[in-house]
């Protein structure tokens, strides 16, 4: 006879490990493996009948980053819908978000220094007409410390500032307004 210890110990580990990875935990394996895109459908069940719709979408680059990624709606409607390029560093260079028609939504180009921080980000709608634009600037010890975001006609929305203690533990961040105004404060603490 197995104890039911046994059970309480082994039944919840099957069960984990029947359940599939979610993607940042696999990108090792995509690239591995050479996967090129990974598809999610469900089979559901409803008064003796079956309905099977697909939900998920996905495709990588060899490096296993998603190039694309598509939602479904149980009609097999378009719910959501973007796509992404990087550099050979694999940083996001671009993120495209498409209306459920197809048509461009929102695009976000990244550019990096030379030890791979984002230090600008401008976003455009779906004209290409400019929205917002971030402005990020890093510490001696590549920590970020400053963020600037401006709109469209380069007028500061907000400002934060990041703070950092002596093991370069991030303390504080402090957000203000496009006038300068401290509007929210955030202290971290931590417990070595």
């Amino acid at each position: 006879m197995i104890p039911r210890f046994a059970f309480a110990v082994i039944l919840p580990a099957l069960l984990f490990a029947s359940v599939p990875a979610s993607y940042a935990q696999k990108k090792k394996e995509i690239k591995k493996n050479k996967i090129r895109s990974e598809s999610e459908s469900i089979t559901e069940y409803s008064g003796g009948k079956e309905n099977t719709y697909k939900q998920k979408y996905i495709k990588f680059d060899t490096d296993g980053n998603i190039l694309e990624s598509i939602e479904y709606e149980k009609d097999g409607t378009v719910k959501s819908h973007e796509s992404y390029r990087y550099d050979s560093f694999n940083n996001k260079t671009e993120e495209v978000v498409y209306l459920p028609n197809g048509s461009v939504q929102k695009k976000t180009l990244s550019k990096y220094n030379a030890n791979k921080n984002k230090i600008e980000e401008t976003i455009t709608d779906g004209e290409g007409k400019l929205t917002e634009k971030h402005f990020i600037s890093y510490n001696a010890n590549d920590d970020k410390s400053v963020e600037v975001v401006t709109d469209g006609n380069n007028k500061l929305i907000r400002k934060d500032i990041y703070v950092y203690d002596g093991k370069g533990m991030k303390t504080e961040k402090k957000i203000y307004d496009g006038e300068g105004k401290v509007q929210t404060v955030k202290h971290y603490t931590y417990e070595y």
